[in-house]
């Protein structure tokens, strides 16, 4: 093979290499939204349980209740969505990665 063919080979897979870490850069960003979801969501209802004034009265209040555990499933579900399918995106793009490594080594550059 040509040395020329072989370096536009070699940079080719460079790139896609570099195109799978940023993907998975930007996955790991989107878990730490959704653990940063998750973790706003427990804090507002810590505080609004340790800050609560009808502690004994729940009845009065039952139907705010009920519709702040609906809000709070809901922003749980998608938290869930943002940490869960980056997790998939990040195993696919390893495998991708090694696959692209053994190209290299079989192009001759194993030391990437």
């Amino acid at each position: 093979m040509q040395p020329d063919r072989q370096q536009e080979k070699e940079a080719a897979i460079i790139e896609e290499m570099l195109a799978l870490l940023q993907e998975k850069r930007t996955s790991l960003k989107t878990i730490r939204v959704g653990i940063a979801m998750v973790l706003a969501q427990l804090s507002l209802a810590g505080f609004l349980v340790a800050y609560s004034r009808s502690r004994l009265a729940a009845l009065p209040i039952l139907h705010s209740i009920a519709l702040l555990s609906a809000f709070n499933l809901l922003v749980f579900g998608v938290a869930l969505f943002l940490v869960v399918r980056p997790i998939a995106r990040i195993r696919r793009a390893n495998v991708e990665l090694h696959h692209y490594q053994d190209s290299l080594c079989a192009l001759g550059r194993c030391d990437i």
